[in-house]
């Protein structure tokens, strides 16, 4: 199946962060397509940096639930910490599956 995955973040070296998790995505599924990056606004909290934004679209074997959680794994890698209640903060990589 087609699937495509959103990248995002604001902290560190978000364009190696990008990088990485291509490259790290490219291991587990075949990326058939990579967006530009973009340069965004935050939303929800505004005192924190811009946020770059890119997308990839992939061909996805596996369930979507195994998808996430290579996305959650790639997050950890990169130095993302989930808190509980906190939401539109600052991180080095967001993936979101779209």
């Amino acid at each position: 199946m087609d699937v495509v995955v959103g990248l995002g973040g604001n902290v560190g070296d978000v364009a190696d962060a990008f990088g990485v998790a291509r490259a790290r995505l490219a291991e587990v599924a075949r990326v058939t397509a990579v967006s530009a990056v973009y340069r965004t606004r935050p939303v929800g909290r505004s005192d924190q940096p811009e946020f770059l934004n890119a997308a990839l679209r992939c061909a996805w074997s596996g369930s979507a639930r195994s998808l996430l959680g290579a996305c959650l794994e790639l997050e950890r890698e990169a130095g993302r910490e989930r808190t509980a209640g906190e939401r539109w903060g600052p991180r080095p990589l967001d993936l979101d599956l779209l």
